[in-house]
């Protein structure tokens, strides 16, 4: 069984030498984890290019289960707080986002969605989504081909023929039968990790998944009527991601976007809940967090407040302190710690690889 570290708690549990050559994630890994902070939620989204916001005052707490099968990934969050996921799903794969809803609302793409509603997405798809407050997102990535055979072998139609039929955009789904399946699946490797360690058992899976995936497969919804404002909140959004080190202005971002004042206010206010003042000072603190989680041995908090544009350390303690419930310094304390705890146990899981490897060759 493998180590998660600090401040990942839960556990990893890994069938080794089922994946054929062409799988995609690691065949047989099943993890169920509790997180404290983005970063450690990014380094377990194996083949995910992404990026962690907090959008919500206080300490978010994640749970992460993901089952893979090699050509499958079967991937459940719960988050306590308002937390907006970003970037590209894995390349060679299908991905389908399912929203589970929660205390808070879901939006995929800038477009509210409602619980059970699936968002598929390719591997060229840039995809965004935010929640408000508690909520719980899943998300299934499945190998094109792999796909492609377990659609055709459970309802006799061709992949390409479904998306051409436009049946796979906002169609809805049995997401409580999805999340209890997730969780059933991480029970059963917590008492036998090896459980997926057979093909036909891991395909059985993915047949389940897929079934399920598609049990209220009904005829899809209608497209939603363009809008100019969500269009306009995410490129917005987008330019700020790409200027953040500036940092930039909001007249600078009017300039860029060729929109007035008054129109952007409205449009952020619509479709990301906050002003683009507040919204680039969310940014500017995340961006503090994640570098204070990384820092150096010799960086001071100072410096990575100057980095993001903070020039007036005690409003920067203040706000940060209001979004993540520690202060800055204590985060690089807590950044050191778990670095540190990494280091051991890469230490000790060298050491335990050294001592098989001797014990290998001496029988």
């Amino acid at each position: 069984m493998a180590a998660v570290t600090a401040p990942a708690l839960g556990r990893v549990h890994a069938a080794a030498g089922l994946a054929p050559a062409t799988s995609l994630f690691p065949s047989g890994q099943v993890v169920d984890v509790r997180l404290s902070s983005g970063e450690a939620v990014e380094r377990l989204a194996l083949g995910w290019d992404v990026h962690y916001v907090q959008l919500d005052g206080g300490r978010c707490q994640t749970r992460l289960v993901t089952v893979q099968t090699g050509p499958m990934q079967l991937c459940l969050e719960t988050w306590s707080l308002g937390t907006m996921k970003i970037g590209r799903p894995p390349a060679g794969a299908v991905t389908f986002l399912v929203s589970g809803g929660g205390e808070g609302r879901c939006r995929v793409q800038g477009r509210a969605i409602a619980a059970g509603e699936v968002v598929t997405l390719s591997a060229r798809d840039e995809f965004d989504c935010r929640s408000t407050g508690p909520s719980w997102l899943l998300t299934i990535s499945i190998e094109r081909a792999t796909l492609e055979a377990h659609v055709r072998a459970l309802f006799g139609r061709h992949l390409g023929e479904l998306r051409l039929l436009g049946r796979l955009r906002g169609f809805r789904t049995d997401h409580v039968a999805l999340r209890r399946l997730s969780r059933a699946v991480a029970a059963r490797a917590a008492l036998h990790p090896g459980f997926l360690r057979s093909r036909v058992a891991a395909s059985r899976l993915e047949r389940r998944v897929v079934k399920t995936l598609f049990a209220r497969f009904d005829a899809p919804r209608e497209p939603d009527a363009p809008s100019r404002g969500r269009s306009l909140a995410l490129r917005a959004e987008a330019w700020l991601r790409q200027n953040l080190a500036e940092p930039p202005t909001i007249a600078a971002l009017c300039a860029a976007l060729s929109a007035s004042e008054r129109t952007l206010h409205e449009a952020f206010r619509e479709h990301l809940g906050a002003t683009p003042k507040a919204y680039l000072k969310t940014l500017r603190l995340n961006a503090a967090h994640h570098d204070l989680l990384r820092a150096r041995p010799s960086t001071r908090v100072t410096d990575v407040a100057l980095d993001w544009g903070f020039v007036h350390f005690g409003w920067f303690s203040q706000d940060y302190r209001r979004l993540f419930a520690e202060t800055p310094s204590q985060t690089l304390q807590r950044g050191r710690a778990d670095a540190g705890r990494a280091k051991e146990a890469a230490a000790r899981l060298h050491l335990d690889q050294g001592r098989d490897a001797t014990v290998a060759l001496g029988a």
